[in-house]
């Protein structure tokens, strides 16, 4: 990556703290030039998270309390429509 290309920038979202932690960690050992921009507790946080903060990835776990991570996906696909951004890709 050169200098006048941006960093792409993720959110992490998981129920679990210790996962999000070691998620982050292992990130920036195998993508240290990757920016963790928002982490999210469950899914409706995530797609808050994605909203505001438009990143280019979403890390969810797939079970998480309230909405799921399947659920939060349809909902960050839904935004990417409607929004006219590039989008989000998401990784489970």
């Amino acid at each position: 990556m050169d200098d006048a290309t941006p960093p792409i920038r993720a959110v992490i979202a998981d129920d679990e703290r210790l996962m999000r932690e070691q998620l982050r960690a292992r990130l920036a050992e195998v993508w240290p030039a990757l920016q963790i921009v928002g982490e999210a507790k469950h899914g409706a946080e995530a797609v808050e998270q994605v909203t505001a903060l438009k990143p280019d990835v979403a890390f969810l776990d797939i079970r998480m309390p309230g909405m799921t991570g399947v659920e939060a996906a349809r909902a960050i696909a839904r935004l990417d429509a409607d929004a006219g951004w590039p989008g989000c890709e998401v990784v489970f």
